[in-house]
């Protein structure tokens, strides 16, 4: 199921930057410091000095595998795209609001 729902809204883009879900291989990569495996997996340069997610990616990964259909609105890469490069990360902490709760 989470192939399905990651492939809803696996990119939001602009004209600028690109919004990219980043999926459990990335996430490992990350719990890796394997700055060179994640810019394959991304797609786009992940720096080498990139921020330290700490326990980021770990608790992610934990929300994905017990709430699939989070996975739109989990952790992303912000990627530059006229360099092709990561340039920080952006997430929900949770599920959007119940829209029929009062």
């Amino acid at each position: 199921m989470l192939g399905s729902v990651q492939a809803l809204a696996a990119r939001i883009a602009s004209a600028r930057l690109e919004l990219v879900l980043l999926g459990p291989a990335f996430l490992d990569a990350a719990l890796a410091g394997d700055a060179l495996e994640a810019s394959r997996l991304l797609g786009a340069r992940v720096p080498e000095s990139w921020p330290e997610l700490g326990e980021v990616p770990a608790l992610v990964l934990e929300r994905l595998c017990g709430a699939p259909a989070l996975a739109p609105r989990a952790l992303r890469a912000i990627e530059l795209c006229s360099q092709r490069r990561m340039v920080g990360t952006i997430g929900s902490h949770g599920p959007p609001p119940d829209a029929a709760a009062p």
